[in-house]
């Protein structure tokens, strides 16, 4: 895998990350955010997608070359002659270019496997593939009976304490429901175990943010809260697709479980956080 490693020099400190690639890459800044856009820049060895990240003296900087996603081996958490579920990493496309379905199309030659759903770019954990159209078909019809189970970890800011706080608020008028319960929490952060039955676009992002607890990490519905400024800064969007299960029509259940990411475990003890994966409360 091609990259290029730098580190910044006194001369660079503060300044972001945008500005630093285009005078280092000697690109224009348009293609110095193509860049960032495309998850290929890690600092510190943490990917960053802000444009605007505020650069430290000896940051190490790491740009991958366009093919840095090409041969990627995802972590298999099950797989039959129908289905494939992988642990997906954040910063990549469920489907589309430079996504994991076309790296696992690409790796396996064959265009038949397909993403059965979507994760967010930016949200790790279970994700669904089908490998023929019957396979797709069979999902997509599971997920419309509500006949799937799928459960996610998030770090949230503030202060939640909920046994089961239930949140039914509609979103773009069709229902919703998202059932929370809290792990941990402290006067900076939660960490909870969501259930969600209905799969609304950005459902848990948008429910937890309506109740002024957003998903640490998020930057389209959590930049406006006050711990932001108060808090270490976020290696990413923690939110993890923690555990899935569905049944077939043949009554076959499947249960696949994406053990929890180690970026969570070190950024919840910059919180005061401690994850106990034996611990956690199953809802």
């Amino acid at each position: 895998m091609q990259k290029r490693i730098i580190i910044v020099p006194p001369p660079e400190e503060g300044s972001s990350l945008i500005d630093f690639l285009s005078r280092t890459l000697n690109v224009s800044k348009k293609n110095a955010k193509k860049i960032i856009d495309a998850r290929r820049v890690y600092v510190n060895n943490h990917p960053i997608w802000m444009a605007k990240h505020r650069l430290v003296l000896h940051d190490k900087i790491i740009v991958f070359n366009e093919s840095f996603h090409a041969t990627h081996n995802f972590p298999i958490l099950y797989e039959s002659n129908e289905f494939l579920i992988i642990n997906k990493p954040y910063g990549i496309l469920s489907n589309g270019k430079c996504s994991v379905e076309e790296i696992i199309q690409n790796n396996r030659h064959t265009k038949e496997i397909k993403a059965a759903h979507r994760l967010d770019r930016d949200t790790s954990g279970c994700l669904i593939l089908a490998k023929n159209p019957m396979a797709k078909e069979i999902i997509i019809q599971t997920f419309k009976t509500s006949k799937v189970r799928k459960i996610y970890l998030a770090l949230v800011y503030g202060s939640l304490n909920a046994k089961e706080l239930r949140i039914k608020t509609p979103l773009d008028d069709l229902p919703a429901e998202t059932i929370i319960t809290t792990q941990q929490a402290n006067k900076k952060a939660s960490f909870l175990l969501i259930s969600i039955t209905t799969g609304r676009t950005h459902q848990i992002r948008r429910h937890l943010a309506s109740i002024g607890h957003p998903i640490m990490g998020d930057y389209t519905y959590g930049t406006g809260h006050p711990l932001v400024k108060e808090i270490p800064p976020v290696p990413r969007q923690m939110l993890h697709a923690y555990k899935i299960t569905f049944s077939l029509p043949s009554l076959e259940q499947i249960t696949a479980m994406a053990p929890i990411p180690r970026d969570f475990y070190e950024y919840a003890a910059l919180l005061g956080l401690r994850i106990y994966p034996n611990k956690i409360n199953h809802l």
